[in-house]
């Protein structure tokens, strides 16, 4: 089953209805996340999940002062699909069939990007921007591509390189870009991905104030008056494109979360930090590569409030949270009952 909701979230596209690129995959996951979640016999809440739910349950309590209440309730919607992520990937032990799935789906996405490159035409498939595949948007594509790619990489999926790696070139932007070096750099020594990150950081400071291009996209989302504008308990959820009428999205996932939710948005930003954290002391930390380029693509998109990257994203953090911090055992029937791990740490000391 994660092998279908992986490959259907990155497929799914209607081109005939309003946002035919992104309500689809939402339908997708509110149908199948439930249902497989029903047959977990128990989920191992850690301080992940306790930081999620905090997060998610800010969200639904900002629904009473959300300057949008009825996109409000939409974005609060798929933020709990994104729960819904984060608990199927801290149970499930083997999150190689969702690999494939997904790098099956971006295979098929490159596959009408070449199609939409060959025919010059990049509306082939509806109003289009770029050669996107089934994306709609170059840069979406982009973003998902590499976060597919370098899961590929980590699960040695070598078979399937090809259509992320076409899709990626097709699609190509800056943050998928950063999105690529650093992580696979911090793969081959801590020392050498700090120092790339530096200097991508340094890079992006510098074009940013006397390149007009990155002072066009930093201009988009006004991050002067969003920052200027910010109160405690935040706008509520959809509160951004009501205040900013001058896009849906403030290009970048952690300001805009600043914004609609306040204080609220600290526990999305200490869920990240602690999943990339558990990622490295473990000797499985294929997940925090990928959940790295999907966090740093946040910082330049909005990575997070699309169905395909927020999904694998939450998945790969729910993975490195499933061992970590264990608090108690949701089992079955309902019932909490203490980590027997703890319990024996506790006797022995």
């Amino acid at each position: 089953m994660p092998f279908l909701t992986a490959l259907l979230v990155s497929i799914a596209f209607v081109p005939t209805i309003v946002g035919g690129n992104h309500n689809p995959r939402w339908w997708v996951m509110a149908i199948l996340l439930p249902w497989q979640l029903l047959f977990i016999h128990d989920i191992r809440a850690s301080w992940g999940h306790v930081l999620g739910a905090v997060f998610l349950a800010w969200i639904c309590l900002s629904l009473a002062w959300t300057i949008n209440p009825q996109g409000g309730l939409g974005d609060a919607a798929h933020w709990l699909l994104l729960g819904a992520a984060f608990c199927l990937g801290s149970a499930t032990e083997n999150l190689r069939p969702l690999v494939r799935g997904a790098a099956i789906g971006i295979g098929i996405n490159a596959a009408f990007a070449v199609l939409q490159w060959l025919l010059q035409n990049p509306t082939v498939l509806g109003n289009g921007y770029g050669w996107s595949g089934l994306f709609v948007n170059h840069n979406l594509l982009a973003e998902a591509s590499v976060a597919v790619l370098i899961a590929c990489i980590a699960w040695e999926e070598w078979y399937l390189l090809a259509g992320p790696v076409i899709a990626l070139g097709l699609s190509f932007s800056r943050a998928s870009l950063i999105a690529l070096v650093v992580p696979l750099c911090f793969k081959v020594s801590r020392m050498a991905g700090f120092a790339v990150m530096a200097l991508f950081v340094g890079v992006l400071a510098y074009v940013a104030v006397f390149h007009t291009d990155l002072s066009a996209h930093v201009r988009l989302f006004n991050a002067s008056n969003i920052l200027n504008d910010l109160v405690w308990n935040g706008h509520g959820a959809a509160g951004f494109r009501q205040n900013w009428v001058v896009n849906d999205y403030a290009h970048n996932d952690f300001l805009q979360a600043g914004c609609e939710f306040g204080i609220g948005a600290l526990a999305l930003v200490a869920l990240c930090v602690h999943a990339l954290l558990l990622g490295q002391h473990r000797s499985d930390s294929r997940c925090a590569y990928v959940l790295a380029s999907i966090l740093i693509c946040a910082c330049f998109g909005f990575s997070l409030q699309m169905p395909f990257t927020g999904f694998l994203g939450a998945v790969m953090a729910g993975h490195l949270c499933r061992r970590g911090n264990n608090l108690c055992t949701a089992r079955a029937t309902g019932a909490m009952v203490p980590d027997q791990r703890l319990a024996e740490s506790a006797v022995h000391g």
